[in-house]
């Protein structure tokens, strides 16, 4: 009867016994123990908790490095679900600023373009910062204009003057 010597399994700590002749084999092959098959398929793999629905998963430690808020999912459709709730609605939404900036202004000015005077369709009117400031919504920084006059703007084609005209960059 061969020599038989305990280990533990590197990934679930079970105790288990080997051959010493595997033993000293995995040794000198600087090779980890691992109880099973399917504890050798989650070498450099954590167990894990999904943040949304609290099922166990098995994640790759590379992938728990890479995660930005720490959180690990058990599906694209569990992460997109909580991902969704927490970061895409209201004061989580990534254009929330503390108050409704669109409506501040539409509140305050004609429902038209600043520069070009369009009103056809009011619902495709944008509100720009004046300063680009995203943060400073004061009313006195916003203004309505038109999708396009918005966009050339935005390109740094042309700059607001204090008249509401455009006028071209250099």
């Amino acid at each position: 009867m061969p020599t038989m010597v305990k280990v533990k399994c590197v990934v679930c700590n079970k105790e288990y016994e080997i051959e010493l002749k595997r033993y000293n084999a995995k040794l000198k092959e600087n090779s980890a123990f691992y109880c099973s098959s399917e504890c050798r398929s989650h070498k450099g793999s954590t167990l894990c908790h999904c943040a949304n629905c609290g099922k166990e998963v098995w994640k790759r430690n590379s992938e728990l490095k890479r995660s930005i808020t720490g959180n690990v999912y058990c599906s694209r459709s569990c992460a997109n679900g909580m991902n969704n709730t927490l970061f895409k609605s209201g004061e989580n939404h990534f254009a929330f600023k503390g108050n409704n900036y669109r409506q501040t202004a539409f509140d305050l000015y004609e429902h038209k373009c600043a520069v070009c005077g369009y009103d056809e369709e009011k619902r495709i009117l944008e509100v720009h910062h004046k300063d680009e400031n995203h943060d400073n919504n004061d009313p006195n920084n916003l203004c309505i204009l038109c999708p396009n006059c918005h966009r050339k703007i935005s390109l740094h084609l042309y700059r607001l003057t204090e008249e509401f005209k455009l006028e071209p960059l250099k």
